[in-house]
């Protein structure tokens, strides 16, 4: 290889890092927040709309409440585990960006596939878990309030 091609495979090294690090930082801020805002918003209106309308020993199909408070608190330790592993995961894509780049080892871009994967299966999960937690929300107070 020669001299320049290796400068343009560090150039394009160093704009990858740069994508990656600022891509990660603004998508894991955007859906950690919306999933954590909106579930513990939603957990603690169903929490005060049981305590302000319908008191609990009255109220019908209680186990709709129940999995919609199991399904905010899922998609809040989804939100939180996806965070944890993004944060590895971009290590792990910094390595395999060097060894693409740098070291022109070409099976390093499978690392990028796989943990964008498994990335993305979290996000489903977590978004789920929330949309979930909504329509069983939804559903416990339509029975309640339409009786």
């Amino acid at each position: 290889m020669d001299s320049d091609d290796r400068k343009e495979r560090e150039k394009l090294y160093e704009q990858t890092l740069d994508e990656l690090i600022s891509k990660q930082i603004s998508n894991s801020e955007t859906h950690d927040h919306s999933i954590l805002s909106l579930s513990s918003a939603f957990l603690g209106l169903s929490v005060a709309f049981i305590s302000d309308v319908v008191p609990i020993d009255v109220a019908c199909h209680k186990y709709l409440l129940f999995l919609s408070w199991l399904a905010f608190s899922l998609a809040i330790i989804v939100t939180i585990a996806s965070f944890i592993y993004g944060q590895r995961a971009i290590k792990k894509l910094i390595d395999a960006a060097r060894r693409f780049y740098i070291e022109e080892n070409e099976d390093s871009y499978r690392v990028s596939m796989i943990l964008s994967t498994r990335m993305d299966r979290l996000n489903l999960s977590s978004g789920g878990a929330f949309v979930l937690g909504i329509l069983l929300t939804i559903a416990f107070v339509s029975a309640n309030t339409w009786r």
